[in-house]
Parts: C-alpha cells; structure tokens; sequence
C-alpha cells in the first residue's frame, strides 16, 4: 500500500526493478534524511520534492494577483438561519463582490487542495475598483478546524454571523433534511437519547450552539472584525435595517435605503425592488413550512439552548434578540 514499482539506471547502466515507498520518501524528506535515503530512492526523491515546490508554487504561492483575489469578508453562518437570504441582497451592492454560489472552500478537503489560486477564480471578476469581495459559506461556522485556515488565509479577515432562535433554526434544519431526504429520521430521533433527553452530541444542534463556536472565532479575530446579524430580523423586518449594519461594519456606502425593499402578500417576506421598478424575491425553497414538532420536544430544546444563549450574549455584548 501506498507505493509503487518504477525502473531506473545505476552506474552499469542495467535497467533494475525497485519497490519505491511514498510514506519513507517523505520521512526522509521532512526528517531531512536526504543523504541518508538509499540511492535506489534518489531519483523518486527528487521527482516528489519537485513536485511538492511545483505544486506550493502554482497553487498556494502569494503572488499580487492571488493577495488582491482573496475575500475581504466572508459570511460563515449559521446555515438555515437567512445566510442565503443576505447574499441574495448584498449582491446587489455595487461597492460588493460576491460569489455567485457557496465555493466550500475551507469545509471541502478536495477544493482546500486545489490552494489559493483555484479559490480566488471561482469569484466573477470585480465591476469597478475598490469593491469588496465577500463569499458565503455557512459550513464554515461550525467545523472547529476551520477557523484557523481561515485566519491563516487573512488575520485582517472581516466575519459575518447570521443567527436566529436556535430552536426554530435546529427544526429548520430538520425540514430542509427531510425535504432533501439527505437524512432520514424524525427529529426525535435524531435530538433525544434514549432516556428521552436532548442528546448534546446530535449533529443537528451543532450549528445551534453560537456561544461555543462564536469564542472560537474570537480566539483567532478581534471583536471589531466580526459582526452578528439578527437573521429573524432581516426575515420578518424591512432587510435595510440589518444591511445598513453590514455597510458600516464593511465600511461601504449606503446603498440599502427602506424604499428597496417592498413585502410581498404573495411571499410573506420582502423583496429586493431594483431600480427598474423589477422586484426579486427569494426562492420557492425559502419561507416553507416547517415539520411539524411536539410540544414536549420544543420545550426540552428551550432549556437546553437557555444556559448557551445568554453565554452568547455576554459575549457577543448584546441581548437585542426576541429569542433571548
């Protein structure tokens, strides 16, 4: 396992068969052992550290074009909780440079491979000098791993939180996996124990829990650089009132005046009215009922979520949440 069988020529120049372990030729190359390494490991020695300098060189190398391409903010969170509704209406900003889909960047090990150099093409190219490039991606916000990466790519990085109830986000999440039948389970199932008791390992509370992943962030970027918008908030009231938030935190002009958005009897939520009088509105996907749940159960997560609620809010400084 991991190696394999290539030909070469010694001094009498008779071809011989070698056994070329990958694993020991990295021993060797990070123990710097090189001299050490048997001589029938040289040439596929020096063919791997070439590689390994080509691939840092073409994909991770700083170059200006790269430093200039990467994101100067990025929505990390919280899935189900009106990331997608945001990105949805900050595109429209022309002082923004926002990606068209989710990049997966940092959460997607085969994307994290391709280096720096991938991640700053799958952004459209910048309309007009001096925008700011933000890219979304709610997975970011809860794999612990990640917010290191994130910091190492840009520690001036400015981090955009999107949260809402966790217990209307956690029932949410619930939906959107029972209508994508990604998972299959009910909401019991996946949240209790067999005592009957909310299960704190579930995968569907992980993005609930804002206080534990909030600390990490704040471990690695100062409070300036990170801002929290109230996603029940930017749902239910006019957007303007959280976005003119985002563009004083991102320093951009003022562009969301109130008589952009205009709510839809149809929808139930507001739309973006655009200059020729055209209204966008969020997909079909958004605003759907959600499944229905026990009492019992809403309760149980309630308690569950008080203790790491008002952990958050002395955190973040802040209790202007109806959730609270």
């Amino acid at each position: 396992m991991f190696s394999f069988t290539y030909f070469y020529f010694p001094a009498n120049n008779s071809p011989q068969k070698t056994e070329f372990s990958i694993i020991q030729t990295i021993h060797c190359v990070f123990d710097l052992r090189l001299m050490r390494c048997r001589n029938s490991q040289g040439l596929p020695l020096l063919l791997f550290t070439c590689l390994l300098f080509s691939y840092y060189y073409t994909c991770w190398h700083r170059t200006q074009y790269i430093n200039e391409g990467l994101p100067d903010a990025l929505v990390v969170g919280v899935k189900k909780s009106g990331t997608g509704a945001l990105r949805s209406f900050l595109k429209f900003h022309p002082d923004m440079n926002f990606n068209t889909g989710e990049i997966k960047f940092f959460n997607h090990p085969w994307n994290y491979l391709r280096g720096y150099r991938w991640y700053v093409n799958q952004f459209e190219p910048r309309t007009k000098r001096g925008q700011i490039r933000v890219e979304k991606t709610p997975e970011y916000f809860h794999f612990e791993s990640l917010t290191r990466l994130i910091w190492l790519m840009n520690p001036k990085l400015k981090v955009i939180v999107v949260v809402r109830d966790p217990v209307k986000r956690t029932i949410s999440d619930h939906t959107q996996e029972t209508v994508s039948r990604k998972y299959g389970g009910t909401i019991e199932q996946k949240l209790l124990d067999r005592f009957g008791n909310i299960d704190p390992t579930s995968e569907l509370l992980a993005p609930s829990l804002y206080a534990k992943h909030v600390k990490r962030f704040l471990h690695f970027f100062p409070r300036d650089q990170l801002h929290i918008v109230d996603g029940d908030s930017l749902i239910k009231n006019n957007p303007s009132i959280e976005l003119r938030k985002i563009e004083q935190f991102l320093n951009v002009s003022n562009y969301f005046t109130t008589d952009k958005f205009v709510f839809s009897q149809e929808k139930g939520f507001y739309c973006f009215n655009a200059t020729n009088n055209s209204q966008t509105c969020l997909g079909q996907t958004k605003g759907r009922k959600q499944t229905p749940v026990d009492d019992r159960v809403v309760s149980k997560l309630k308690h569950f979520f008080k203790r790491h609620n008002q952990e958050f809010f002395d955190l973040i400084g802040s209790e202007s949440f109806d959730w609270r």
